[in-house]
C-alpha cells in the first residue's frame, strides 16, 4: 500500500541531501513548499505589508524558516527507509526543533506508477 509522508525540514540547507537519499531509495517525486514554524525560539514571523501584489522576492533575500516536503512511498518499509535517511542528515528527529515526520496509508491513489488503487468505482 502506498503512504504519503510528510517531512518538516526545520533548516531548509538540508533540502538537496534529503531529496537526494530518497531518489535512492526510489522516492523522488517530492512536492515542497516553504513553510514557517510556530514552534518558539525556532522561526519568528516576518511582518507582512498588507498590499494586493507579492514584493517578497525584490530586494534583499527572505528568510526562509523551515521547508515542508510531500512524498509518495510505495510502502511502510519504503517510509521507514527516508526516516532513517533524513535522521542520518539532521540528527534524531525528537531533537531537532522545528522538524518532525509524519505518514500516513492511502487508499486512493491514481498517477502513481505501479500502485493506482480505488476504494470506490469511478464513474
Amino acid at each position: 500500500m502506498p503512504y504519503m509522508i510528510m517531512l518538516i525540514l526545520g533548516d531548509p540547507a538540508d533540502l538537496d541531501d534529503v531529496l537526494e537519499a530518497w531518489a535512492e531509495l526510489d522516492v523522488s517525486n517530492v512536492t515542497f513548499i516553504d513553510s514557517m514554524c510556530s514552534q518558539e525560539g525556532v522561526c519568528r514571523p516576518r511582518p507582512r505589508i498588507p498590499i494586493r501584489f507579492a514584493f517578497e522576492n525584490l530586494g534583499a533575500a527572505t528568510e526562509r524558516c523551515s521547508c515542508t516536503l510531500f512524498a509518495i512511498a510505495g510502502s511502510e518499509e519504503a517510509v521507514r527507509g527516508c526516516l532513517v535517511k533524513v535522521e542520518a542528515i539532521v540528527g534524531d528527529l525528537d531533537d531537532v526543533p522545528g522538524s518532525a515526520v509524519v505518514a500516513w496509508p492511502l487508499s486512493i491513489t491514481k498517477g502513481i506508477p505501479g500502485s493506482s488503487q480505488f476504494g470506490f468505482q469511478p464513474r
